[in-house]
């Protein structure tokens, strides 16, 4: 049985509750696995001088809690 791929939204909402294990394939083609959040009591003070991108619901700029910074990664459908 194949189970359905999350959509955005449910990824998101996962990574806002807390640590996810997120596996995914790099631009490069190599696969990574990377333990990750957006919950709000883990993540970093903000930095005034960061800059903002523009929002694409397909890739998901996620705090690594191993490497204890920034890292992004596309969703695929």
């Amino acid at each position: 049985m194949h189970d359905a791929p999350l959509t955005s939204q449910q990824i998101l909402d996962l990574l806002l509750e807390g640590e996810c294990h997120v596996n995914f394939t790099k631009a490069d083609g190599s696969t990574r696995n990377m333990r990750a959040t957006l919950e709000p009591s883990l993540l970093p003070a903000r930095n005034a001088t960061s800059h903002t991108r523009t929002h694409n619901a397909e890739v998901f700029s996620v705090w690594d809690l191993d490497k204890q910074s920034w890292r992004s990664f596309r969703r695929i459908s």
